[in-house]
Formats: C-alpha cells, sequence, structure tokens
C-alpha cells in the first residue's frame, strides 16, 4: 500500500489554492458585473446579460460553496449540519446549471446570428433574452430541488489511513463519519443511477448541443473568409479565425473544469464498493477535481481579459485607480497602465479600438461578408464580447 501525503501538507497546498479561487473570483465576477452595468456601451445586449447571469451564479457559489469545501479539509464529517447538507449542495448545482445552460443558449444565439441571420427578431431581441436568462434560473433551480429535498447527514462506513506509531507503518482504519448524501442511500444502483443522470444533464447533453452549434459556426466562419471583399481581406480572414478560437473558449473552460468532477462521480459509484480505494492517485484526483469545479467560478473573468483589452483595462482600473492623495493599490499600476477611457473610446467588452473608421469584429460579425459582386450578409446586432483586432 502506497503511503498517502500527510494531511498537513494537502492543507498547505489547498488552502491556497482555493484562496487564490476565492480572490480571483470575487474581483473578476465583480468587476465584470460593474463593468458591464456602468458602462453600458450598447443597449439591449444579449450577451452582456448572460455574461452577467453567470457571473452572479458565481459568486453564489464563491461566497458559500468555497469556504465550505475548504473547511471541510480540516474534517472528516460533515460539520454544516442538516441545512448546510440541504442548501450548499443546492447551491453548487444551480451554478452549475446556470453556467452550462447559459453557455448553451450563448451557443444558440451565435449560431442564429451567424449561421442564420435572417431569423434574428427585429423586435424585443432584448425581452427575449431576458425570458431566457429567466428560464435558465428557474430550470436550474428546478433540477437542483429534488437533491436539496433529499439530501440528508447520514452515518456511513470510512475507511482512512492512520499510523501505527508501534510498528511505524500505515494501516487502514475503518470508522464511522456523518456525511452528505444527495439522496437516500439505498444502494448502489440508486448511487449509479444519480451520478449518470448529473452527468447527463449537466455536461454531456449540453456539450453535444454546443458542439453541434459551434461546428457550424466555424464552417459558416471558415467558409465566408473567401468571400471577404476589399482590400482589408486578409486582415478580416485573420480575425475571423480568431473570432472561431474565442467563441469555444468559455465552452472548453467549463469542459475542462467540469470533466475531472463527472469522472471522478462516474468512477465511484461503478467500481467495487466493497473495497474503498485509498490510493494516492485517487486522493489526488479528488482533490484536483474538487479544485477545477470550484476554479469554474472564476475562470469567465480571466477569460475575458485574455481576449478583451478594453475588460483588462477597466479591470485594472478597478484595481489601481485611486485618487490623487492615494497611491495606487497595486505598485504595477504606477508604470505601463493603460490611460482611463476617455471619449471617444469604445468600452465594450473586448474592444480596445477608437470609435473610428477602424474595422471592428464581434461575437456576430456586424461586418458585411458576401459572395460575388453586391451580395452581402450581415451577420446580425453587435454581440457583448469583441475580439481584439
Amino acid at each position: 500500500m502506497e503511503d498517502s501525503p500527510p494531511p498537513w501538507v494537502i492543507l498547505s497546498i489547498m488552502l491556497p489554492i482555493f484562496g487564490l479561487i476565492m480572490l480571483l473570483g470575487l474581483l473578476g465576477n465583480s468587476a465584470l458585473i460593474r463593468y458591464v452595468l456602468t458602462q453600458k456601451p450598447r443597449q439591449g445586449n444579449a450577451s452582456d446579460v448572460h455574461l452577467v447571469s453567470m457571473a452572479i451564479g458565481d459568486l453564489m457559489v464563491l461566497v458559500t460553496c468555497v469556504p465550505s469545501g475548504a473547511i471541510s479539509f480540516f474534517y472528516d464529517s460533515w460539520m454544516f449540519g442538516r441545512l448546510g447538507c440541504k442548501l450548499l449542495p443546492f447551491l453548487q448545482l444551480t451554478s452549475l446549471g446556470i453556467s452550462v445552460f447559459t453557455l448553451v443558449a450563448l451557443s444558440a444565439d451565435r449560431y442564429r446570428a451567424i449561421v442564420r441571420p435572417m431569423d434574428e427578431p427585429r423586435h424585443g431581441r432584448f425581452s427575449s433574452t431576458w425570458f431566457t436568462v429567466l428560464c435558465i434560473w428557474l430550470g436550474s433551480i428546478a433540477l437542483a430541488t429534488p437533491d436539496s429535498v433529499l439530501a440528508d447527514v447520514v452515518p456511513l462506513p470510512f475507511t482512512l489511513l492512520a499510523l501505527n506509531a508501534s510498528s511505524n507503518t500505515t494501516v487502514a482504519v475503518t470508522t464511522t463519519s456523518m456525511v452528505c448524501v444527495p439522496f437516500p442511500h439505498n444502494g448502489t444502483a440508486a448511487m449509479r443511477a444519480h451520478a449518470v443522470a448529473v452527468s447527463c444533464v449537466y455536461f454531456v447533453a449540453p456539450l453535444t448541443l454546443i458542439t453541434v452549434f459551434y461546428c457550424f459556426i466555424s464552417a459558416e466562419l471558415l467558409g465566408s473568409a473567401g468571400r471577404v471583399p476589399g482590400n482589408n481581406a486578409a486582415r478580416q480572414v485573420s480575425s475571423r479565425r480568431r473570432l472561431a478560437k474565442t467563441v469555444l473558449l468559455l465552452v472548453a473552460l467549463f469542459a475542462l473544469c467540469s470533466l475531472p468532477n463527472h469522472a471522478l462521480q462516474l468512477y465511484r459509484v461503478f467500481r467495487d464498493q466493497s473495497q474503498p480505494d485509498l490510493s494516492p492517485t485517487h486522493k489526488a484526483f479528488f482533490l484536483l477535481s474538487r479544485a477545477l469545479i470550484f476554479a469554474n467560478s472564476c475562470v469567465n473573468p480571466l477569460a475575458l481579459c485574455a481576449v478583451s483589452s478594453g475588460f483588462r483595462g477597466h479591470l485594472r482600473q478597478t484595481l489601481c485607480e485611486r485618487p490623487a492623495a492615494r497611491p495606487p493599490l497595486l505598485a504595477c499600476c504606477e508604470r505601463g497602465g493603460p490611460a482611463p477611457l476617455r471619449r471617444g473610446h469604445s468600452a465594450t467588452l473586448g474592444t480596445s479600438s477608437r470609435v473610428t473608421g477602424s474595422t471592428r469584429l464581434t461575437m456576430q460579425s456586424v461586418n458585411a461578408v458576401g459572395g460575388g459582386h453586391g451580395h452581402a450578409k450581415a451577420y446580425g446586432p453587435a454581440a457583448g464580447i469583441d475580439v481584439d483586432t
């Protein structure tokens, strides 16, 4: 039997990671919400509304589930009582639903705008977006409610590794711990059905839909590259290729953060339940999956910082800008920081160009793209996330 690292090693690694996730998530999501609500570069913007919705859901997890997850490393039993057992997993599952279903909605919106622009409604688009957001929240709450209602704290056999001081060897010790389970713990079949259902509803089915949407989007964007008229064809082709990668970024990050957690849950319920897996590999994968599923609540603002110089400038302003009598919060802002947004500059998510005649691409590629002479295909109204060109 391989030796597992001592508990203090795990704590010294995981607690700073959880602290960093909370810090980045709280700062990033708060700045994202403030940016969208205060700058208001365009009214009635579907992408911005969805981004704010996801940010609120992420903040909900960051202020409740991440701290409780960090505290749980100190104890072998559930420490938050029956109410916490019902509330905390409910909030995490609700936020997970908001994230993945919003990504599906964004994918469908991009598909309509780029592949089927003539189907875009001319009126009531903003109201339709808010209705979609409401349905996503209500649907996520409804899907998480059964787990909340059925969840309970129950005593379960728990096997851990302990050091035998007399022989200086590691031995397996079985004890009873209070564990929060999301449904009546009445057999392997129920556990497997629950794990499969969660993986299908929150991972497999949504990502399948998103993949189909973005296959059509990528084909349309790449196919339109050769139909761009004018002298700026090479530049626009390059921008569209970058755009095809940008629209997949949030989806790829979500899949990366969620896959280990779903894989671990399926492994745990389909393996031999009579023999607990005490290997260091299993323990390390569990810690990795916990860190990544919580990191999912902080990666969206980081991704937007990577593709959006406008949001980068706003975030740096939020952290650094102070009255003249006070020094900046971050010393790095004293040199090389972007100048505050001035009149005549664009303040859209991801746009760092002045409002001039220069080319500006958005998620829906508002530039007219045509095939042949005099025939143009307009890719719908502008979206909230622009890519740097």
